[in-house]
Protein backbone atom coordinates (compact mmCIF):
# COMPACT_ATOMS: atom_id res chain seq x y z
CA UNK A 1 0.00 0.00 0.00
CA UNK A 2 2.62 2.52 0.80
CA UNK A 3 4.35 2.21 -2.59
CA UNK A 4 1.44 2.53 -4.31
CA UNK A 5 0.84 5.60 -2.70
CA UNK A 6 4.37 7.01 -3.00
CA UNK A 7 4.07 6.44 -6.80
CA UNK A 8 1.01 8.11 -6.87
CA UNK A 9 2.43 11.13 -5.60
CA UNK A 10 5.52 10.61 -7.41
CA UNK A 11 3.14 10.39 -10.20
CA UNK A 12 1.23 13.83 -9.87
CA UNK A 13 4.47 15.43 -8.36
CA UNK A 14 7.07 15.02 -11.55
CA UNK A 15 6.93 16.39 -15.15
CA UNK A 16 5.75 13.74 -17.64
CA UNK A 17 6.75 16.59 -20.25
CA UNK A 18 8.05 15.60 -23.61
CA UNK A 19 11.75 15.49 -23.83
CA UNK A 20 14.76 14.10 -21.78
CA UNK A 21 13.17 15.06 -18.77
CA UNK A 22 10.00 13.80 -19.03
CA UNK A 23 11.93 10.25 -20.25
CA UNK A 24 13.69 10.43 -16.97
CA UNK A 25 11.04 10.88 -14.63
CA UNK A 26 8.83 8.48 -16.62
CA UNK A 27 11.79 5.97 -16.50
CA UNK A 28 11.99 6.74 -12.52
CA UNK A 29 8.21 6.17 -12.24
CA UNK A 30 8.04 2.87 -14.19
CA UNK A 31 10.66 1.59 -11.94
CA UNK A 32 8.89 2.57 -8.33
CA UNK A 33 5.47 1.40 -10.46
CA UNK A 34 7.76 -2.21 -10.82
CA UNK A 35 9.20 -2.32 -7.40
CA UNK A 36 5.00 -1.87 -6.17
CA UNK A 37 3.85 -5.03 -8.64
CA UNK A 38 1.96 -2.23 -10.89
CA UNK A 39 3.14 -4.06 -14.11
CA UNK A 40 0.37 -2.65 -16.41
CA UNK A 41 2.10 0.98 -14.50
CA UNK A 42 5.27 0.32 -15.09
CA UNK A 43 4.11 -1.21 -19.09
CA UNK A 44 2.49 2.26 -19.99
CA UNK A 45 4.91 4.48 -18.25
CA UNK A 46 8.08 3.03 -20.46
CA UNK A 47 6.17 3.17 -23.28
CA UNK A 48 5.17 6.75 -23.41
CA UNK A 49 9.03 7.76 -22.48
CA UNK A 50 9.98 5.42 -25.05
CA UNK A 51 8.08 7.89 -27.28
CA UNK A 52 11.06 10.63 -26.51
CA UNK A 53 13.82 8.24 -25.87
CA UNK A 54 13.46 5.91 -28.56
CA UNK A 55 17.60 4.73 -27.76
CA UNK A 56 17.50 4.39 -24.01
CA UNK A 57 18.18 0.90 -23.37
CA UNK A 58 17.01 0.87 -19.80
CA UNK A 59 13.42 1.46 -20.46
CA UNK A 60 13.24 -1.55 -22.68
CA UNK A 61 14.88 -3.33 -19.89
CA UNK A 62 12.08 -2.02 -17.63
CA UNK A 63 9.17 -2.70 -19.98
CA UNK A 64 10.54 -6.19 -20.90
CA UNK A 65 10.71 -6.89 -17.10
CA UNK A 66 7.25 -5.65 -16.84
CA UNK A 67 5.97 -7.58 -19.12
CA UNK A 68 7.23 -10.75 -17.77
CA UNK A 69 6.16 -9.84 -14.69
CA UNK A 70 2.58 -9.27 -16.28
CA UNK A 71 2.34 -12.38 -18.20
CA UNK A 72 2.39 -10.68 -21.35
CA UNK A 73 3.25 -12.99 -24.53
CA UNK A 74 7.10 -13.53 -24.45
CA UNK A 75 7.79 -12.42 -27.48
CA UNK A 76 6.82 -8.95 -26.38
CA UNK A 77 9.82 -9.07 -23.95
CA UNK A 78 12.12 -10.60 -25.82
CA UNK A 79 11.90 -7.73 -28.40
CA UNK A 80 12.38 -5.71 -25.68
CA UNK A 81 15.51 -7.41 -23.82
CA UNK A 82 17.08 -7.47 -27.66
CA UNK A 83 16.66 -3.90 -28.07
CA UNK A 84 17.89 -3.57 -24.70
CA UNK A 85 21.03 -5.90 -25.43
CA UNK A 86 21.40 -4.24 -28.94
CA UNK A 87 21.53 -1.09 -27.42
CA UNK A 88 24.02 -1.66 -24.82
CA UNK A 89 25.76 -4.24 -26.51
CA UNK A 90 28.99 -4.87 -23.95
CA UNK A 91 27.93 -5.11 -20.79
CA UNK A 92 27.26 -8.74 -19.69
CA UNK A 93 24.72 -7.34 -16.86
CA UNK A 94 22.14 -6.17 -19.10
CA UNK A 95 21.76 -10.18 -20.42
CA UNK A 96 23.06 -11.38 -17.05
CA UNK A 97 19.72 -9.82 -15.41
CA UNK A 98 17.48 -10.83 -17.99
CA UNK A 99 17.87 -14.17 -17.57
CA UNK A 100 17.10 -13.66 -13.46
CA UNK A 101 13.86 -12.28 -14.71
CA UNK A 102 13.46 -15.15 -17.54
CA UNK A 103 13.84 -18.35 -14.57
CA UNK A 104 10.82 -18.51 -12.77
CA UNK A 105 8.66 -18.82 -15.66
CA UNK A 106 10.63 -19.75 -18.84
CA UNK A 107 14.37 -21.38 -17.99
CA UNK A 108 14.75 -22.05 -21.36
CA UNK A 109 15.13 -18.51 -21.78
CA UNK A 110 17.24 -17.70 -19.07
CA UNK A 111 20.00 -19.85 -20.32
CA UNK A 112 20.10 -18.25 -23.64
CA UNK A 113 20.36 -14.99 -21.57
CA UNK A 114 23.18 -15.98 -19.66
CA UNK A 115 25.31 -17.98 -22.65
CA UNK A 116 24.73 -14.37 -23.78
CA UNK A 117 26.22 -12.51 -20.98
CA UNK A 118 29.38 -15.17 -20.74
CA UNK A 119 30.10 -14.36 -24.07
CA UNK A 120 30.30 -11.27 -23.36
CA UNK A 121 32.14 -11.38 -20.00
CA UNK A 122 35.72 -12.38 -21.84
CA UNK A 123 38.26 -12.60 -19.42
CA UNK A 124 36.05 -12.26 -16.60
CA UNK A 125 33.54 -15.18 -17.26
CA UNK A 126 34.36 -16.93 -14.48
CA UNK A 127 33.37 -14.11 -12.24
CA UNK A 128 30.52 -13.76 -13.79
CA UNK A 129 29.34 -17.28 -14.20
CA UNK A 130 29.93 -17.17 -10.10
CA UNK A 131 27.63 -14.17 -9.88
CA UNK A 132 24.81 -16.43 -11.71
CA UNK A 133 25.31 -19.36 -8.92
CA UNK A 134 25.44 -16.94 -5.85
CA UNK A 135 22.34 -14.71 -6.99
CA UNK A 136 19.93 -17.84 -8.84
CA UNK A 137 20.45 -20.11 -5.74
CA UNK A 138 21.46 -23.35 -6.40
CA UNK A 139 18.20 -24.45 -4.14
CA UNK A 140 16.01 -23.41 -7.29
CA UNK A 141 15.88 -26.18 -9.84
CA UNK A 142 16.05 -24.62 -12.35
CA UNK A 143 18.98 -22.83 -11.63
CA UNK A 144 20.48 -25.53 -11.05
CA UNK A 145 20.25 -27.53 -13.87
CA UNK A 146 21.06 -24.23 -15.71
CA UNK A 147 23.97 -23.93 -14.37
CA UNK A 148 24.96 -27.43 -14.31
CA UNK A 149 24.85 -27.26 -18.67
CA UNK A 150 26.49 -24.42 -18.25
CA UNK A 151 29.33 -25.85 -16.60
CA UNK A 152 29.57 -28.63 -18.18
CA UNK A 153 29.67 -27.33 -21.39
CA UNK A 154 32.76 -24.80 -20.25
CA UNK A 155 35.50 -26.69 -18.14
CA UNK A 156 36.26 -23.35 -16.85
CA UNK A 157 33.16 -22.55 -15.36
CA UNK A 158 33.22 -26.58 -14.23
CA UNK A 159 35.89 -25.16 -11.71
CA UNK A 160 34.02 -22.48 -10.56
CA UNK A 161 31.14 -24.62 -10.03
CA UNK A 162 32.91 -27.38 -8.18
CA UNK A 163 34.45 -24.69 -6.46
CA UNK A 164 30.86 -23.93 -4.50
CA UNK A 165 29.72 -27.34 -3.69
CA UNK A 166 30.61 -28.87 -0.59
CA UNK A 167 31.13 -32.52 -0.59
CA UNK A 168 27.41 -33.83 0.02
CA UNK A 169 27.09 -31.90 -3.31
CA UNK A 170 29.93 -32.23 -4.91
CA UNK A 171 29.62 -36.36 -5.48
CA UNK A 172 27.25 -36.21 -7.86
CA UNK A 173 27.90 -33.52 -9.73
CA UNK A 174 31.11 -34.35 -10.38
CA UNK A 175 29.99 -37.97 -11.37
CA UNK A 176 28.08 -36.41 -14.19
CA UNK A 177 30.80 -34.49 -15.42
CA UNK A 178 33.08 -37.19 -15.14
CA UNK A 179 30.47 -39.17 -17.42
CA UNK A 180 30.93 -36.63 -19.93
CA UNK A 181 34.67 -36.70 -20.47
CA UNK A 182 36.08 -39.17 -18.25
CA UNK A 183 39.28 -39.30 -19.83
CA UNK A 184 39.40 -35.10 -19.13
CA UNK A 185 40.64 -34.32 -22.09
CA UNK A 186 38.99 -30.93 -22.95
CA UNK A 187 41.20 -30.10 -19.82
CA UNK A 188 44.69 -28.07 -19.51
CA UNK A 189 47.48 -29.42 -16.91
CA UNK A 190 46.65 -26.60 -14.78
CA UNK A 191 42.80 -27.21 -15.11
CA UNK A 192 43.25 -30.78 -14.40
CA UNK A 193 45.74 -29.97 -11.14
CA UNK A 194 42.92 -28.00 -9.86
CA UNK A 195 40.39 -30.52 -10.53
CA UNK A 196 41.94 -32.86 -8.59
CA UNK A 197 42.48 -30.83 -5.91
CA UNK A 198 38.93 -30.07 -5.45
CA UNK A 199 38.46 -33.89 -5.80
CA UNK A 200 40.26 -34.99 -3.36
CA UNK A 201 38.90 -31.90 -0.64
CA UNK A 202 35.30 -32.63 -1.20
CA UNK A 203 34.97 -36.56 -3.57
CA UNK A 204 35.31 -39.61 -2.65
CA UNK A 205 39.02 -41.14 -2.20
CA UNK A 206 38.12 -44.51 -3.23
CA UNK A 207 36.90 -42.83 -6.67
CA UNK A 208 39.94 -40.91 -7.11
CA UNK A 209 42.08 -43.55 -6.38
CA UNK A 210 40.20 -45.99 -8.82
CA UNK A 211 40.47 -43.15 -11.40
CA UNK A 212 44.20 -42.38 -11.44
CA UNK A 213 45.00 -46.19 -11.10
CA UNK A 214 43.18 -46.44 -14.66
CA UNK A 215 45.42 -42.97 -15.76
CA UNK A 216 48.01 -43.53 -14.02
CA UNK A 217 49.87 -40.11 -16.04
CA UNK A 218 47.09 -38.17 -13.47
CA UNK A 219 49.69 -39.06 -10.47
CA UNK A 220 51.43 -35.69 -11.43
CA UNK A 221 48.28 -33.89 -10.61
CA UNK A 222 47.35 -35.74 -7.36
CA UNK A 223 50.13 -37.38 -5.96
CA UNK A 224 50.17 -36.00 -2.66
CA UNK A 225 46.65 -36.82 -2.18
CA UNK A 226 47.74 -40.94 -3.02
CA UNK A 227 50.26 -41.24 -1.45
CA UNK A 228 48.38 -40.24 1.62
CA UNK A 229 46.01 -42.51 0.60
CA UNK A 230 48.50 -45.35 0.84
CA UNK A 231 49.91 -44.67 4.05
CA UNK A 232 46.34 -44.14 5.46
CA UNK A 233 46.13 -47.93 4.13
CA UNK A 234 49.65 -49.22 5.15
CA UNK A 235 51.07 -49.28 2.03
CA UNK A 236 54.41 -46.86 3.29
CA UNK A 237 56.47 -48.12 0.76
CA UNK A 238 54.00 -47.28 -2.07
CA UNK A 239 53.32 -43.41 0.10
CA UNK A 240 57.56 -43.34 0.10
CA UNK A 241 58.07 -44.09 -3.60
CA UNK A 242 55.22 -41.56 -4.89
CA UNK A 243 57.42 -39.10 -2.77
CA UNK A 244 60.32 -39.79 -3.97
CA UNK A 245 59.13 -39.70 -7.54
CA UNK A 246 57.27 -36.17 -6.84
CA UNK A 247 58.61 -34.20 -4.03
CA UNK A 248 62.28 -34.61 -4.17
CA UNK A 249 63.60 -31.28 -5.95
CA UNK A 250 65.37 -30.20 -2.85
CA UNK A 251 67.84 -27.54 -2.33
CA UNK A 252 71.03 -28.26 -0.15
CA UNK A 253 73.72 -26.63 0.76
CA UNK A 254 77.32 -27.06 -0.37
CA UNK A 255 78.84 -30.01 1.49
CA UNK A 256 82.10 -29.50 4.01
CA UNK A 257 85.41 -31.00 2.86
CA UNK A 258 88.78 -31.44 4.47
CA UNK A 259 86.98 -32.79 8.09
CA UNK A 260 87.08 -35.84 9.30
CA UNK A 261 83.83 -37.59 10.50
CA UNK A 262 84.94 -36.78 14.03
CA UNK A 263 85.31 -33.33 13.39
CA UNK A 264 82.51 -32.68 12.17
CA UNK A 265 80.78 -34.94 15.17
CA UNK A 266 82.54 -32.87 17.53
CA UNK A 267 80.87 -29.65 16.21
CA UNK A 268 77.80 -31.27 15.97
CA UNK A 269 77.28 -31.77 19.75
CA UNK A 270 79.57 -29.46 21.23
CA UNK A 271 78.30 -26.19 19.61
CA UNK A 272 74.38 -24.65 18.77
CA UNK A 273 72.60 -25.39 15.74
CA UNK A 274 75.31 -25.82 13.31
CA UNK A 275 73.51 -27.21 10.14
CA UNK A 276 76.18 -27.10 8.15
CA UNK A 277 78.59 -29.67 9.95
CA UNK A 278 75.35 -31.75 10.45
CA UNK A 279 74.80 -31.74 6.70
CA UNK A 280 78.60 -32.39 6.33
CA UNK A 281 78.48 -35.28 8.73
CA UNK A 282 75.29 -37.09 7.48
CA UNK A 283 76.42 -37.21 3.87
CA UNK A 284 79.94 -38.95 5.01
CA UNK A 285 78.14 -41.60 7.09
CA UNK A 286 75.58 -42.11 4.62
CA UNK A 287 78.43 -42.47 1.77
CA UNK A 288 80.62 -45.17 4.12
CA UNK A 289 76.89 -47.16 4.92
CA UNK A 290 76.96 -45.64 8.54
CA UNK A 291 73.28 -45.56 8.35
CA UNK A 292 72.30 -46.06 12.05
CA UNK A 293 75.17 -43.17 12.34
CA UNK A 294 73.58 -40.96 10.13
CA UNK A 295 70.29 -41.13 11.38
CA UNK A 296 71.24 -40.45 14.57
CA UNK A 297 73.16 -37.22 13.78
CA UNK A 298 70.13 -35.83 11.47
CA UNK A 299 67.71 -36.64 14.51
CA UNK A 300 69.47 -35.04 16.85
CA UNK A 301 68.26 -32.01 15.10
CA UNK A 302 64.34 -33.29 13.47
CA UNK A 303 63.56 -34.17 17.52
CA UNK A 304 64.46 -31.61 19.65
CA UNK A 305 64.93 -28.70 17.49
CA UNK A 306 63.97 -26.61 14.28
CA UNK A 307 65.96 -27.04 11.45
CA UNK A 308 66.41 -26.57 8.27
CA UNK A 309 63.25 -28.39 6.30
CA UNK A 310 65.63 -30.56 4.27
CA UNK A 311 66.50 -32.15 7.49
CA UNK A 312 63.55 -34.10 7.19
CA UNK A 313 64.01 -35.01 3.53
CA UNK A 314 67.14 -36.74 4.88
CA UNK A 315 65.58 -38.12 7.68
CA UNK A 316 63.46 -40.25 4.80
CA UNK A 317 66.24 -41.05 3.10
CA UNK A 318 68.30 -42.81 5.86
CA UNK A 319 65.28 -45.14 7.13
CA UNK A 320 64.40 -45.90 3.11
CA UNK A 321 68.11 -47.15 3.57
CA UNK A 322 66.99 -49.31 6.33
CA UNK A 323 63.55 -50.12 4.56
CA UNK A 324 62.01 -48.98 7.72
CA UNK A 325 59.34 -47.46 4.87
CA UNK A 326 56.53 -46.75 7.92
CA UNK A 327 59.36 -44.16 9.47
CA UNK A 328 60.26 -43.18 6.43
CA UNK A 329 56.83 -41.78 5.26
CA UNK A 330 56.41 -40.33 8.70
CA UNK A 331 59.58 -38.13 8.18
CA UNK A 332 58.15 -37.52 4.12
CA UNK A 333 55.23 -35.90 6.35
CA UNK A 334 56.98 -34.03 8.71
CA UNK A 335 59.01 -32.94 5.23
CA UNK A 336 56.00 -31.71 3.78
CA UNK A 337 54.29 -30.07 7.36
CA UNK A 338 58.00 -27.83 7.46
CA UNK A 339 58.18 -26.81 3.75
CA UNK A 340 54.11 -25.97 4.10
CA UNK A 341 55.04 -23.77 7.39
CA UNK A 342 58.00 -21.86 5.87
CA UNK A 343 56.14 -20.80 2.53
Amino acid sequence: LAIGLSWTTARRSMAMLPGSVGADNAKQLAAVASRGHNFAGAIDLSTRALNWAPLDWQLYFLRGTAEVAQGEPAQKALDDFRRARFLEPNSEAVPLQEGLVWLPSRPELAEIAWREALRRAGTQRQHVFRTMMLTAKLQDPNARAIIRRLAFSERDLALVYFAQLNAEEFRPAFSKFFDVDPDLTAMTAEEKRELFQLWDNRGDINALVAAVNKHPEWLQYTWRSIAKYRGSTGDFHGACELMKKFDSNVAFPAEETGQSIEQLRERVYHTTNDFSAAYSLYRQQMNRGLIDDALTTIRHFTEFRSPPTYFYFLEAQAWAAKNNWERSWNAWQAFEKAKNKSS
